[in-house]
């Protein structure tokens, strides 16, 4: 396979990650994995970036998670002396890391939140207009003379209106022309 990323672009996007986390050696060589993935050999470990990563830097799109699960893939060599003072974690790199999940749950939380809201309104909204159609038309339909012909009397005293039938409503209309 062609590489398509330069040793310059390598090293800008090491050079960043080296930020987060100084216990990254220097630059040494790199070579293509089976995977498409940069495999960079260090002077004090190895470390791997991915064909978006490295578009993202070329691209100025990278973004502070990128950077810091790049971070989290630094593989220190084991030599005699590392065996004895195992290689900790950079302090900066776990500080991000914990602030940006932390960041993130509070950002989704309080989206979650908002939408709910949005969509409560939005149920409440189209149910006024459902309630609003329904009692015009209904005061509507009684209030029509056209619908009621005559009004009739209960024996209770009660009052009521007898509809026109709809075929009596056709002949009336046939009977105008």
């Amino acid at each position: 396979m062609q590489a398509t990323f330069k040793e310059s672009d390598i090293q800008s996007l090491l050079t960043k990650v080296k930020i987060f986390n100084h216990q990254i050696g220097s630059y040494e060589r790199f070579t293509i994995n089976d995977a498409f993935q940069y495999v960079v050999k260090l002077s004090n470990g190895t470390i791997f970036f991915t064909l978006e990563e490295l578009d993202a830097n070329a691209t100025e799109t990278l973004n502070l998670e990128m950077l810091t699960s790049i971070t989290r893939r630094f593989t220190p060599t084991v030599t005699a002396e590392n065996a004895q003072h195992p290689v900790k974690e950079s302090p900066v790199a776990s500080k991000m890391n914990t602030g940006t999940a932390h960041s993130i749950a509070k950002e989704s939380s309080g989206k979650g939140i908002v939408l709910v809201i949005a969509l409560i309104l939005v149920g409440l909204a189209i149910g006024a207009l459902v309630f609003f159609l329904l009692v015009s038309n209904s005061a509507d339909r009684y209030s029509d003379p056209e619908i009621y012909q005559q009004r009739f009397q209960t024996e209770d005293g009660e009052s009521y209106f007898k509809p026109k039938t709809t075929v009596q409503k056709r002949l009336q209309n046939n009977s105008n022309y």
